[in-house]
């Protein structure tokens, strides 16, 4: 594997982020991270665009019974020695409770994240990061071959005309583009795959998306621009 490849490398390290990377695949890329000031800064960049998936959810109240065994775990107990004890003060202390309440709920929102749309690394992986010209990168697009679907995460939001949509193609090098489904320029996806192109998934070079009328390509192939590419790389 070439860890010096770009797309790989992106791909790798938003991987990483979402915590789908994992076993030895995940220690040999810290280990990579640790020599690679550069990879670090990769991590880095992923870490942003994708922490910007908390923003704007507004806190909530953790059901009774997670705090219940959060305090049997912990440790604490709720007995009137305890309560009038070091530990009943701290466990009392107002801002304590804000601060779990701000932790645990970030950790439920992240956990649940993944859970939907982000399924473990598994052998034979699919992965493209469709990036514009200018090397901006837009989405993620990963294969779940046991799911029989693309999981598509949106990286940078992305604007388009009234009446037009994006749409998704997989391109076998000297074969004509087939289509994966139209996407959303804000909204992450799952996009059903058949058996037909679950086989022809793994022959795929590239990922492109291209602008179309509202409804699709009206020809089965791309009609209008095509601003966003990336290589397909198997893990």
């Amino acid at each position: 594997m070439n860890y010096q490849d770009p797309e790989l490398r992106q791909a790798l390290a938003a991987e990483y982020v979402l915590g789908t990377l994992q076993g030895r695949a995940r220690k040999r890329f810290e280990r990579l991270a640790e020599q690679d000031a550069r990879l670090r800064q990769i991590i880095s960049n992923w870490e942003q665009k994708l922490g910007s998936l908390s923003e704007g959810i507004a806190p909530v109240d953790v059901p009774e019974h997670i705090w219940s065994s959060l305090q049997k775990r912990l440790g604490f107990t709720t007995t009137k020695q305890s309560e009038t004890g070091v530990i009943g003060s701290i466990w009392n202390s107002l801002m304590l409770w804000r601060s779990l309440t701000t932790v645990v709920t970030i950790a439920l929102m992240f956990a649940a994240y993944l859970n939907l749309f982000a399924p473990k690394l598994v052998v034979n992986q699919y992965i493209a990061v469709l990036q514009t010209e200018q090397q901006q990168a837009s989405w993620l697009i990963k294969s779940d071959l046991q799911n029989k679907r693309m999981i598509v995460h949106i990286v940078n939001e992305q604007t388009i005309p009234i009446g037009k949509a994006f749409e998704l193609w997989m391109i076998k090098e000297g074969d004509k583009p087939i289509s994966l489904g139209l996407i959303s320029p804000n909204q992450p996806q799952n996009l059903p795959l058949s058996d037909e192109l679950l086989a022809k998934i793994k022959q795929a070079s590239v990922m492109a998306v291209s602008i179309e009328p509202a409804g699709g390509s009206p020809t089965g192939q791309p009609t209008g621009p095509v601003p966003y590419t990336g290589k397909v790389t198997q893990l």
